[in-house]
């Protein structure tokens, strides 16, 4: 240990010694017995004892598999002689996050072994898997609607632990921000050009403004500009989303093109959106001034997973 330790003075390794034959290792206890090593689940005293609470704005399969997941864990990690042991300690730590007694015995002691899963050949290749943002009553009555088609559907919670905590490090400045759905106002009209950018949008603008300076037609915004002899206000761009993901990108501009009013963007910005979205995208906030924070995330369902 200490030639480890002499090489370089920011290395600083460690050991541990077992006790009573017993050493923890993740979320193990190595046990020596017989000229053994068998293995009891083992978790640190700090440790919290939280789990997804069953109150959560989870969907109940969400909640099922979490309580799933904890018996095969229970069965394919720790020894048989501590199986009773640790069904009794982790069916009290799943009732201190609320979930249901009967619920949790039912799964617990049901007769499907620890090894029994459907291998790769069982499952059907054609099968294509959708996320949605998990809604209370309409998510399920959507799932049993496509519960019979060859596109199954997974929802996950849109609330996660980064969006409740502020960002530590400072933002970049707003030119240098990317993948991003954008808006740029007519400075002689009511009119407004939305358009999306993988790239930096200060490099985006100077393209809008050099079609402008040219007369192109490459853009809606550039037609615009041309055909009225208008100019935008490149100075005070507007982010209205931010997404990496190329599908849900392009489907929020059409969305907002939707929704604006007074978009200069033609009908064939908007070409690939299905008429089902209308209802939906003209419904909530309507006449409402676009910011980031507009629902869309309730909107781009039927995406597939990354």
């Amino acid at each position: 240990m200490n030639a480890f330790n002499n090489y370089h003075n920011d290395l600083n390794f460690t050991y541990e010694l077992e006790n009573d034959k017993k050493i923890p290792f993740l979320d193990l206890l190595l046990i020596r017995r017989d000229n053994k090593i068998i293995t009891d689940l083992y978790s640190k005293p700090v440790s919290s004892e939280r789990l997804l609470h069953f109150n959560s704005l989870h969907s109940l399969t969400q909640k099922i598999a979490i309580i799933k997941n904890v018996k095969y864990k229970i069965l394919n990690l720790s020894h048989e002689s501590f199986h009773e042991k640790n069904f009794r300690d982790q069916a009290a730590l799943l009732i201190k996050n609320g979930y249901p007694s009967n619920l949790i015995y039912k799964i617990f002691y049901s007769s499907i072994s620890a090894g029994d899963s459907r291998s790769s050949s069982d499952v059907d290749q054609t099968t294509h898997y959708c996320k949605l943002v998990y809604i209370p009553g309409c998510s399920q009555q959507l799932a049993r609607i496509m519960s019979n088609l060859s596109n199954k559907v997974v929802f996950y919670y849109n609330k996660t632990v980064g969006k409740l905590f502020s960002r530590l490090k400072d933002g970049n400045p707003l030119m240098r921000h990317s993948n991003l759905v954008y808006k740029i106002d007519c400075s002689d009209c009511a009119g407004s050009y939305i358009g999306q950018t993988k790239q930096y949008i200060g490099s985006r603008l100077k393209q809008h403004e050099r079609d402008c300076k040219n007369r192109s037609e490459a853009t809606a915004l550039s037609q615009h500009a041309k055909i009225n002899d208008h100019s935008f206000d490149f100075n005070n761009v507007k982010i209205l989303n931010k997404e990496k993901n190329w599908f849900k990108r392009t489907f929020k501009e059409m969305v907002f093109i939707k929704r604006i009013k007074d978009s200069v963007n033609t009908r064939t910005d908007i070409g690939s959106l299905s008429s089902v979205y209308f209802n939906l995208i003209n419904k909530p906030d309507e006449g409402a001034k676009c910011s980031e924070t507009l629902p869309l995330n309730k909107l781009y369902t039927t995406v597939p997973c990354d």
